[in-house]
């Protein structure tokens, strides 16, 4: 590991909002953000906080070309498996104070997290407050980054919110609701819509990926079929079940919808998006596996999501109850069907993708209809796949453009002989 204190003209990049490697969606920006630094400044240098235990494995693997030029923060304890992950990263963010001084530009990738109803909830809003609030404290310029922001559902979280945004050198909303929402609460920083950076992140190689598919004995000719299955989006959507009921039909339509494709010929696959933590995809999948008569193959955990992206490449069709999972698919062309439970979904793969036809989203509606609502998208899927592909590969170069604006806009700050916000104005 190099010295990044010494390295000769480096530029040192912190990047917060992200603190491992265990969500293989936020890995996915994480590298289109990282990669795409390093082609445009090639002396940058990175920090980010890491708080699960293989975190520096996952690093090596997702990062084969430069995770010599990554050093991950680790909190005291980190390895200690009864601290919860909130006292973890508590005690991560008391380590930054100490690390933005070294860095030339704060980088947040907070993805949909710096919101009252995110999984932390408000406590979310306060973290995300903080790392953003810091850099502004230590005179750094600070861009939040790809976001999905809010909503905020209290006085004193918006009145927060509106005092910290309107004290960072600039933001990039990933998509139009968000920029509309920031709008609304009055933001007086400097902001530009763009697209995810996950969109950026390039697939394994054609090889790589069938060394994959031939070790699960899928390189058989028959169509592929893809689930990637979430262990908490039964508890985001509301309902007048209990949670242990809303969970237990999650699991039984997501069986079914297994049987459904398997009998219409397909070989189903089901691919775990976050990989380690309290939230661990792999446990709801193997209820799931359990639950179906047709049993599916199951893809490892120690899969990259360089290699989810390409094995959702070579799929006729995806069910997803991941947002990344689904950017990963349409950018390969891939006809999606997704489960929503928020306003990201529609602003990207409904609006930007132009897929609002294949969006399920229950918010407001009784959680038992799930099964019925993915049998009728599936089927209108599989019924205009051809014209769902033509549509998306028209889209994602355009797309991809407005993903690269969050690297130029970067450089831009970096390359600035004045990092003051309030002196210079980022032209874009």
């Amino acid at each position: 590991m190099h010295d990044l204190n010494n390295a000769e003209e480096a530029k040192i990049i912190m990047i917060t909002g992200i603190n491992g490697f265990s969500d293989n969606g936020e890995v996915a920006l994480l590298i289109g953000a990282i990669e795409n630094l390093k082609n445009t400044v090639p002396v940058a240098q990175f920090y980010m906080g890491s708080i699960f235990d293989n975190d520096k494995v996952r690093l090596k693997q997702v990062f084969p070309y430069c995770h010599e030029q990554i050093k991950l923060v680790e909190p005291l304890f980190k390895n200690i498996k009864i601290i919860p992950w909130y006292l973890k990263v508590a005690l991560l963010l008391t380590k930054f104070p100490f690390l933005y001084p070294k860095a030339d530009i704060i980088i947040h990738l907070g993805a949909d997290g710096y919101s009252d109803q995110s999984t932390g909830g408000s406590l979310s809003t306060l973290t995300h407050s903080y790392q953003l609030f810091l850099g502004y404290i230590l005179r750094k310029p600070v861009v939040l980054c790809a976001v999905t922001v809010g909503p905020f559902n209290f006085l004193w979280s918006r009145k927060l919110v509106k005092l910290v945004l309107d004290r960072v050198s600039f933001i990039t909303p990933r998509e139009s609701i968000t920029h509309n929402y920031l709008n609304e609460l009055k933001v007086k920083s400097q902001m530009f819509l763009v697209s995810d950076l996950a969109f950026l992140m390039n697939p394994a190689s054609e090889k790589r990926v069938d060394f994959i598919l031939n070790q699960k004995g899928l390189l058989n000719g028959k169509p592929l079929a893809c689930l990637v299955p979430s262990d908490i989006i039964y508890k985001k959507i509301s309902g007048s079940q209990d949670e242990k009921t809303k969970h237990e039909i999650y699991i039984k339509a997501m069986a079914n919808v297994i049987d459904y494709l398997t009998n219409k010929g397909f070989e189903v696959i089901l691919v775990p998006q976050v990989v380690h933590g309290k939230h661990d995809d792999v446990k709801i999948i193997q209820k799931i596996y359990n639950k179906s008569k047709q049993k599916p193959t199951l893809i490892d955990k120690d899969i990259t999501p360089q290699e989810i992206k390409g094995v959702l490449g070579r799929c006729s069709i995806l069910v997803s109850s991941k947002m990344h999972s689904a950017i990963l698919a349409t950018s390969m062309g891939t006809p999606t069907v997704i489960i929503a439970y928020g306003s990201k979904v529609h602003g990207i793969i409904g609006s930007m993708l132009k897929q609002e036809d294949y969006i399920i989203d229950l918010r407001g509606l009784d959680f038992s209809v799930l099964e019925s609502y993915l049998h009728e998208k599936i089927e209108k899927c599989l019924l205009e796949q051809e014209k769902i592909r033509n549509v998306l590969l028209e889209c994602i170069p355009e797309i991809k453009k407005k993903s690269l604006r969050n690297i130029e806009i970067i450089k831009k700050i970096i390359n600035s002989n004045n990092l003051d916000k309030k002196t210079e104005q980022i032209t874009v």
